[in-house]
Parts: C-alpha cells; structure tokens; sequence
C-alpha cells in the first residue's frame, strides 16, 4: 500500500513548543506550569481545581496529537513562507509527548481504562518520583479496555489503528483526528523506509501490572527512528516533557 501525503491548509492562532525533559514527570509538570505563569498573555490551557486553585497544565493526549497535526498541516509561516517537511513535522520529533491523560490498571488482571485529564496527575507534588499513583481502580463513566482483547504491546497496520478500542479511547473518540495523525505517521514511517506496507503506531500497555496504579499515557515518535506508539507502561519517574503553547507570531 503506498501512502500520499494529504495537504489541508491549516490556519491556526496557537501553536506549541516542546520544552526541555525535566524529569521526572511531576517536575516537568511544575516547571511547565512556572515558565506559562511568567509569560504575558499566554494561551496556555488552565486548570481550576475545586478549592479554587489553578494550574496551567499539561495537555492531554488528544490535544497532544491536535497540536501535532495542525501544526504539520500549516504549510505556510507567518510571513507567507512555505514551511519544509522538516518544519512540519517538528512536534513528530520530540522523542515523545508527556500529558495529564492517564491510564488506571487493575491489579493482577489484564482490565485498564483511560481518563482523558486526571486531577491526580495534575496534584502530583513537584518531588513526587515514583514509578506509579498506587490508588484504588475506579473505572467510573470511563470504557473498559482489556488488554488480551485486541492487539497491545505490537506494531499495528494503518486499517488496524483506526479501529483500535486504545487509540479511540485515548483521542476521546475523535476518528477524524485518528484518521489524519495515523495518515502523517504512516506517509512518513514509509517515506523513511522502503516501500510496502508500514507498521507502527504500537499502543503500549503494562500487561500483568501486579497492583492498581496510574501512569500518564504519553504520546511517543521517537524520532521515527522506530514506530510511534502510545505509551502507558513507563514510569513516572522519567517523562517530563510537554508542550507549551504559544503566540503562533513568535515561530
């Protein structure tokens, strides 16, 4: 199967830069917060918590890959420019993206759920560096997803992706927006190596977690120096990297 990239103009007033891995994940989240509080005008998302208090937070994993393919589908800059491929496919090389989207495990069974902005992710205090939230599972309105029904921890085909119970949960649903990332992602995995049918966009998941835990679910590209994948099997202790959005005249 040969993929053709697809060209939809994008016109956008926000745009994002990745900031520099501060790990672990809770002092990347704390720094990212401290760096939107100190710039003017910033169109950072917040957070308002229930006391009241407030967080420019990170974004979750659906906005993660939104800011992703809006940013590779604006062809021209501010001044009128065509922008390169090179350009267009900067947040596709950030290694990966960290989010305030978690994935919560039920002990010694193969049950998890996604949920989509969790406010124990954005409470993590700044010194907080273990691997996982060790907390109850509490599934609530989220889907149920179990992974020995359907295809984890492998690399998937482009047909396989769009229907995937993890990536349509992880982007809250969005088919149109998993339709565009996984057309990007499968042009570029095939434009990087020969010809013939692409594989990639694996969703990681830890498979016999031996208790309840949450981790953040994080949105990984490696470069495309391997397959990009959904990651939700790695450790709080490492990530910290995350997107921050800013005035779109300043790129």
């Amino acid at each position: 199967m040969t993929f053709t990239e697809q060209q939809p103009t994008r016109l956008t007033t926000k745009t994002y830069e990745a900031l520099a891995v501060a790990a672990p994940y809770a002092r990347g989240k704390m720094e990212l917060h401290d760096v939107c509080k100190r710039e003017e005008s910033t169109t950072h998302p917040i957070h308002t918590f229930p006391d009241g208090s407030r967080l420019y937070r990170p974004l979750t994993f659906r906005e993660n890959m939104q800011a992703q393919v809006d940013d590779y589908y604006t062809l021209k800059n501010i001044y009128g420019q065509a922008r390169s491929l090179d350009q267009r496919t900067r947040l596709f090389t950030t290694r990966w993206l960290d989010s305030c989207t978690s994935i919560a495990y039920k002990g010694r069974t193969s049950q998890f759920t996604i949920i989509s902005l969790d406010e124990q992710l954005l409470s993590l205090p700044a010194d907080f560096s273990r691997s996982f939230i060790q907390t109850e599972y509490l599934p609530g309105p989220a889907v149920q997803l179990s992974s020995s029904q359907g295809k984890y921890n492998c690399p998937l085909r482009e047909q396989e992706v769009l229907v995937h119970e993890g990536w349509l949960a992880a982007i809250e649903g969005d088919q149109h927006l998993l339709r565009e990332c996984a057309n990007i992602m499968f042009f570029l995995l095939q434009r990087r190596y020969a010809p013939g049918e692409a594989v990639g966009m694996a969703f990681y998941v830890d498979a016999h977690p031996m208790e309840d835990q949450k981790r953040s679910l994080s949105l990984t590209v490696s470069n495309l120096g391997s397959e990009p994948a959904a990651v939700g099997n790695v450790s709080l202790h490492c990530g910290g990297l995350f997107l921050r959005a800013v005035p779109a005249s300043r790129v």
